[in-house]
């Protein structure tokens, strides 16, 4: 560049809103130190939904070591497997501490602890990108524990993160960030009528399947189970967190009485559910047989309570183990999907039309644990503080 040239400034509007928020969240973070004002636009919602858009979809895998560390995998590239280990910014042994639900830029996780014999659980919530986190208010509700719940839901409303709790007694309770206090739903009967039954497994690490759109939460109400031929729907039930109203809904009308819900996520704007099913029929002594294979599928809810087959991906012999089948992960850019093997410590990248797949990267599950609840996307803006 000749002496006589001079250097034009970027316009101010570019930097923040078209090339800031396509970076990556750590270089992010650091730009908040240029000055107030780019730390005040950097932290706000608005910043921060710019930023989500341009994010990879990260999963966490927590150690087994003592203290617990944590590492990520990029779900866009698998295949570059997990990060190094980094520590917590709270002190944690692998045996007490789990995922519990993931939201925007926010994990939410349970750890469970004694004192004077007597066992109790504080909720965590902690941004992995800035390390912040808060230790949320205990409830004074008796009633109200987290190893009792049913039901754990994480939603963002009236610019509050909230956590809804549903305990076996069918108590409703929902926790504000805003405000770091607990209070208890009033529910009618109607309301009751749409809560799980009382003989579900009552530790919140086997919570149902949930997830937040459009200002509602979705719980699959029986992901596993043999029903009687009278009901083929799968039920969801439905919590507005506007009105905090209860409805059930029906899911896809499957013609199998045996169903498995393996993945229940959002995808592109649309609930998504991928589940197994087969034919069972009663045999003399009240026991059930298996007619045919299983079939896997994945649908899609269009609007309220529509349902599309998206695609059936792929007939199971009755030999095959159950636990080796792949669970959908994540749907990439390429139009693949990131599917995962629990048992297995498996990952694959499939092109469920197509029935194809191939192994990405595996991990051992005595090193590290993975649940689908770990999805988060690095996110800035979020206060954790009063």
């Amino acid at each position: 560049m000749g002496s006589h040239e001079i250097e034009t400034p970027l316009p101010q509007d570019i930097l923040l809103i078209h090339i800031l928020p396509r970076l990556p969240g750590k270089s992010v973070h650091r730009f908040m130190c240029v000055c107030k004002k780019w730390w005040s636009f950097l932290t706000t919602p608005t910043f921060a939904e710019m930023h989500h858009q341009h994010r990879h979809k990260l999963l966490i895998a927590l150690s087994t070591t003592t203290p617990c560390k944590f590492s990520t995998i990029d779900l866009e590239a698998p295949q570059d497997g997990l990060t190094v280990g980094r520590p917590l910014p709270f002190e944690a042994s692998h045996e007490n501490l789990w995922i519990i639900e993931s939201l925007h830029g926010l994990v939410c996780l349970c750890m469970n602890n004694k004192c004077n014999g007597r066992e109790y659980s504080d909720i965590i919530l902690w941004n992995p990108l800035t390390g912040e986190y808060k230790i949320t208010s205990r409830p004074n509700y008796e009633e109200c524990f987290v190893t009792t719940s049913l039901l754990f839901g994480f939603y963002y409303i009236y610019n509050d993160y909230r956590l809804l709790l549903v305990t076996k007694d069918h108590n409703v309770y929902i926790y504000s960030l805003k405000s770091d206090s607990w209070r208890k739903v009033e529910t009618t009967q109607d309301d009751l009528n749409c809560l799980p039954h009382t003989h579900s497994v009552p530790h919140i690490l086997q919570n149902e399947p949930c997830v937040f759109l459009n200002e509602k939460l979705y719980f699959i109400s029986t992901p596993h189970t043999k029903i009687s031929k009278r009901e083929n729907f799968i039920i969801i039930k439905r919590f507005d967190v506007k009105t905090e109203k209860w409805r059930k809904i029906a899911g896809p009308y499957i013609n199998g009485l045996w169903k498995h819900c393996l993945s229940f996520l959002v995808v592109r704007g649309c609930i998504h559910l991928y589940l197994i099913h087969r034919h069972l029929r009663l045999d003399d002594n009240g026991g059930f047989i298996e007619l045919g294979d299983s079939t896997a599928e994945l649908w899609r809810m269009d609007g309220e309570e529509d349902w599309t087959k998206v695609v059936t991906t792929y007939n199971l012999p009755n030999s095959h183990p159950r636990w080796f089948i792949l669970h959908p992960l994540h749907l990439m850019k390429n139009g693949n999907w990131v599917m995962h093997v629990k048992r297995l410590e498996e990952f694959y990248e499939a092109d469920l039309e197509m029935r194809t797949k191939k192994e990405v990267y595996s991990y051992s599950r005595n090193a590290v644990f993975i649940t689908p609840k770990g999805k988060y996307i690095e996110t800035l803006g979020i206060n954790l503080s009063n």
